[in-house]
């Protein structure tokens, strides 16, 4: 069997010992070691799973790489950016480069550059080959994942209080419970959560790690579990509890991620690219961040923008009364199930610490908090925006857009994507940290037409938090208080 280039540090050690070179010791072979890989002559990384091995041929390991992102007829088991890790043995097999160690150093390699990261032990996601925004909406494309762990089967032997969230589908109700009941959603604009971060740009490789991240966490699982309130009626009724085991699965894209319930979205998080596909578009509003007192309109056009949110939608039940004695339905009983306050704040607060954690761990530079440019301008700016605000400005849009359009071509608008190599080194998140600023956030950039529509008006976390902490109420110069749980 053909042995893959590659030696281990005891092996290369002894390699360069049978040549009897001049290098006095492991300091000089460092050095030597470091100047060949620069060179291109072998590879070695420092990284601690990679660090003992010394790849003699990089041209074989570019090619190893690059059978896993290829075309569908090299690697069929790419599904849309997913793929199991047992099938990397296939995908090697059939190529010219001999029996690989699949279960080695390989995915520790795919890993590193970000070619293919896994989260379970189980699967490999591509990031390269997951559908973008647009793709998701055709059926055959999106990716779906079921929200499960490793100790899956465990947990669902568990009785719940709460949703028996499975891996089954809507299809999973007997047959006479979908014709007789009916599950459905309700929205409410006014109660949706909404956070956005605005980032002077988005890192390589950002949204690979956040989803593996977001992938990883068990903590969903018990989350979906109880994120509805079930009354008691709801439990005692066998077919009631079959018709709410439906699965909960993520949907993702190049940059972003959902998590559904069945057919209801719980949480959504994405990098707002162009508005077709957003349920509002921010460059069409006025956004005001008050900052030490003062409203200062905040400028979308220079920045990249992330949206979370989670629309809050209730459940509902339709249950059929039929006429005593009979089988005829005479009306309907609707049964609510509203989501869970404590559920939904823990969601938030889960995707929250992921960002926040993994630009401090991989991009210090730009998510260490408080890091401004030499202006006073923040990198990376959080905002928590009037739900109420948002949601009439969600209407007078949706309004304006069953009028007729204009022909002058400024209805199709855009988001630039503000990529890590076009960020200068004083790049910011378009939002002074003080109207005190030499550089105001609204001199720059803000369309002279949005100068007469009505101000959103919305809050920096930082000073939510403070608020929460001393007890205080932040207040909407038009709706008053607001609850920004």
């Amino acid at each position: 069997m053909k042995l893959d280039p590659v030696l281990t540090t005891e092996q290369y050690r002894s390699v360069v010992a049978s040549y009897h070179t001049n290098l006095r010791d492991s300091s000089e072979l460092h050095q030597a070691t470091l100047f060949l890989h620069e060179n291109g002559v072998l590879l070695h990384y420092e990284d601690s799973t990679l660090k003992d091995l010394y790849f003699l041929d990089p041209q074989w390991l570019c090619d190893m790489l690059a059978h896993v992102v290829t075309v569908r007829e090299i690697n069929p088991f790419a599904r849309n950016g997913v793929m199991r890790l047992d099938d990397l043995k296939h995908v090697f097999k059939s190529s010219n480069l001999g029996d690989v160690d699949t279960k080695g150093y390989i995915v520790h390699l795919l890993n590193k550059f970000e070619v293919a990261l896994t989260w379970d032990n189980r699967t490999l996601l591509i990031p390269s080959l997951l559908p973008t925004e647009d793709d998701i909406y055709t059926p055959s494309v999106r990716v779906k994942i079921p929200v499960r762990s490793r100790a899956w089967a465990s947990r669902n032997k568990k009785a719940s209080p709460n949703l028996n969230v499975s891996t089954s589908s809507l299809s999973s109700a007997s047959e006479d419970t979908q014709q007789d009941y009916e599950l459905t959603s309700r929205n409410d604009p006014d109660v949706a959560i909404r956070r956005l971060l605005l980032l002077s740009y988005v890192p390589s490789g950002f949204w690979s790690r956040l989803i593996t991240r977001l992938l990883a966490d068990d903590t969903v699982i018990q989350i979906v579990r109880e994120f509805f309130i079930v009354p008691k009626e709801v439990t005692q009724d066998a077919r009631l509890t079959k018709l709410l085991d439906v699965g909960a699965e993520w949907s993702l894209w190049q940059t972003g991620m959902e998590l559904r319930y069945g057919y209801t979205v719980l949480f959504s998080m994405k990098e707002i690219i162009h508005t077709n596909n957003n349920s509002i578009d921010y460059q069409s509003l006025r956004l005001q961040l008050k900052q030490e007192g003062v409203w200062t309109d905040v400028n979308f056009n220079t920045v990249s923008l992330l949206e979370i949110h989670l629309p809050l939608d209730t459940l509902v039940i339709k249950r059929p009364v039929k006429e005593q004695g009979s089988d005829s339905v005479i009306g309907y009983q609707a049964i609510v199930l509203e989501p869970s306050p404590q559920k939904a704040a823990h969601l938030l607060a889960l995707a929250t610490d992921h960002i926040d954690i993994l630009l401090e761990d991989w991009y210090p530079t730009l998510g260490t908090r408080f890091v401004h440019t030499s202006e006073g301008r923040l990198l990376v700016t959080r905002i928590v925006p009037c739900p109420t605000c948002l949601s009439q400005a969600m209407a007078q849009l949706n309004n304006e857009n069953s009028q007729p359009k204009s022909q002058d071509g400024d209805d199709d608008i855009e988001f630039v994507r503000v990529s890590q190599e076009s960020a200068t080194s004083d790049g910011d998140s378009g939002v002074a940290d003080s109207p005190s600023s030499s550089r105001m956030a609204s001199e720059e950039g803000l369309a002279a037409k949005l100068s007469n529509k009505p101000p959103q008006y919305s809050w920096m976390v930082e000073e939510c938090i403070l608020a929460a902490i001393e007890k205080k109420i932040n207040r909407c110069p038009v709706h008053g208080e607001i609850s920004l749980a």
